[in-house]
């Protein structure tokens, strides 16, 4: 115990003289180094830019890429995203070591850089000259992310990048001009391309369900957990914009976001798959269609996707215009009178045969019932609206209908 603090100490008051001299950041890791016998890295938050001791040179080929190039090296960052790095630094206010999935087996000690609440770097430790001493490595881990979080907050470039997110987000938005070198510039510090697979999410922050939710929790995790994701406050609305590199880090983003939606309580829309920065604004007005849509057909606090939403978002544009009630075919008054008057379920019979596309087979079984008996309702019911159903045509035009008349029953309702 007693060298575990002589050591702390030691490195504490280094540190704070280097601070005080003024000394750049590589000199505090070079100090960090030399106490914990292995390497130290800064990654900045966006995970673009690594910084790294002199001391004790490592022979990671990864890490050593990311640090000689402009984008650090995908597979680098997959072996952290593999052990979810940044949900666990998010919930521990301590350093933490991470097993596995490192050239050689070695292990890293990887903690938090903080500016605020807002994490805004990573201090990572090498197991690469000696061994992990668990308890005395993680506290003087600590020291270092707290002497770097000094350091790079009076750097205050670092800083600016995620102001530089809000800046370019809200210019692209607003269709404003701007410095295109200044943008490429800010594109490559944050590892993206203008041309590249982007999603966009909106996220009300006066919420549409009565909830005025504090904004700044959500926006934190977003910023600081979830892969390759820059936030902006545009009006009422809190803007992401996602660049996920592949399958897994969409998935994680997604999910990421219907566990703020349940734990905040707030509704969040995202927009279809777009290549190109500059179709932004676009599909931010999809993004918040489908949130408005999400939450009138099925009011969760969830995650809703345009790809499920395309049709609604388009008729509840349409609604802010017509009466959708003048578009949906009489055949579904019929059948809804006559289940009324006789107790039938015409109704729901035809809908499931017109959702199904006219299969029989999958209708009876969404139906729970018997091929012929749809069959000889199918028959029953033709016959009192005197359509067509084996037209395609026709069937679209009735499912249509359905749709037309449930969000128009759902607008009516919300109105009340």
């Amino acid at each position: 115990m007693s060298s575990n603090v002589d050591a702390a100490a030691l490195l504490s008051t280094a540190l704070l003289t280097a601070l005080a001299e003024g000394r750049r950041l590589v000199y505090l890791l070079d100090l960090c180094a030399s106490a914990l016998c292995n390497p130290v890295l800064v990654s900045t938050s966006h995970e673009a830019r690594f910084f790294c001791s002199t001391k004790y040179p490592f022979t990671d080929p990864s890490a050593l890429q990311s640090l000689n190039t402009v984008d650090v090296d995908e597979i680098y960052k997959m072996s952290f995203e593999d052990q979810n790095l940044k949900q666990r630094l998010y919930e521990s206010p301590a350093p933490l070591i991470f097993d596995g999935n490192f050239e050689g087996g070695t292990r890293r000690i990887v903690g938090r850089v903080m500016y605020g609440k807002l994490i805004i770097g990573y201090v990572i430790i090498l197991e690469s000259n000696k061994p992990f001493n668990p308890d005395d490595d993680i506290t003087l881990a600590q020291i270092t992310c707290e002497a770097v979080s000094i350091e790079m907050q009076r750097r205050s470039r670092y800083l600016q990048e995620a102001e530089n997110s809000n800046y370019y987000i809200k210019i692209l938005l607003d269709k404003k001009p701007y410095d295109r070198s200044a943008m490429t510039i800010w594109l490559r510090r944050i590892g993206w391309q203008e041309h590249a697979n982007f999603y966009t999410f909106s996220i009300e922050t006066n919420s549409i369900n009565d909830i005025y939710p504090s904004i700044e929790p959500i926006r934190n995790f977003i910023e600081t957990t979830l892969p390759n994701c820059k936030t902006a406050l545009n009006d009422n609305m809190l803007i992401v914009l996602a660049n996920p590199k592949n399958q897994q880090q969409l998935e994680t983003i997604k999910q990421g976001m219907k566990d703020q939606a349940q734990k905040h309580r707030v509704v969040i829309g995202m927009s279809s798959c777009f290549s190109n920065l500059h179709d932004l604004p676009l599909n931010s007005i999809r993004a918040s269609d489908t949130l408005r849509a999400g939450w009138l057909l099925h009011g969760d606090n969830t995650l809703y996707d345009y790809e499920d939403f395309r049709l609604q978002t388009m008729l509840l544009k349409a609604s802010e215009h017509v009466d959708l009630n003048e578009f949906c075919h009489e055949a579904l008054n019929i059948l809804l009178d006559n289940d009324k008057q006789y107790g039938t379920s015409y109704y729901v019979t035809l809908y499931e045969f017109v959702r199904t596309g006219g299969d029989l087979s999958q209708a009876a079984k969404n139906l729970f019932i018997h091929r012929n008996t749809l069959t000889y309702r199918l028959n029953k019911l033709a016959d009192l609206i005197h359509v067509n159903l084996e037209s395609g045509d026709m069937r679209m035009v009735l499912y249509l209908s359905y749709k037309l008349k449930d969000l128009q029953e759902k607008l009516t309702d919300n109105k009340s």
